[in-house]
């Protein structure tokens, strides 16, 4: 069953986050490809790789942004505009998440600081006051995005990636 974890702050501002149902993993990955597939020209992006299968064997570790205009935060159903999705789970060193995709036309709203938002929330209510995350340090909007938000740079990751965290 689906849990609602966030409500509208206004009319305009209809946002819907919730758990994944394992019918809806086709639209996380047709969501992944959208946002993930310009950057395949420079680099194979982990999330490009998620496929229907992988998502449905996890559908408990996504959490997914419904709204628009018209969405219905009653309904736990796909009929809702998908705007984002993240997956997130229990790490030794913390709590992390990755795959974080909005929508390119919503990208700017607040939809991923959200989603970011009740990661960090899941990992209070599961005891992990730690969020550690992967970052492309050739994504530079992406490293600051996650700065903005209280990331902190930890140790290189791998060769292309550096891990960062941030203390709840």
């Amino acid at each position: 069953m689906s849990q609602n974890f966030s409500s509208p702050k206004s009319d305009e501002d209809q946002i819907s986050i919730r758990s994944a149902n394992p019918n809806e993993a086709g639209l996380i990955v047709q969501l992944l490809g959208q946002v993930y597939a310009p950057f395949e020209a420079d680099f194979t992006p982990t999330a490009s790789r998620w496929t229907v299968e992988n998502v449905s064997d996890g559908v408990a570790n996504w959490l997914l942004a419904f709204g628009g205009v018209s969405c219905d935060l009653a309904r736990t159903d796909a009929s809702n505009q998908l705007l984002g999705a993240v997956r997130h789970e229990s790490d030794p060193l913390g709590y992390t998440f990755d795959a974080l995709a909005v929508r390119p036309d919503k990208q700017g709203k607040g939809i991923g600081s959200r989603l970011v938002h009740e990661c960090e929330a899941l990992a209070m209510r599961h005891g992990r006051p730690r969020m550690v995350i992967a970052l492309r340090m050739s994504l530079q909007s992406n490293l600051a995005f996650f700065m903005k938000r209280g990331y902190s740079d930890l140790r290189a990751f791998g060769n292309d990636h550096r891990l960062y965290g941030k203390e709840l």
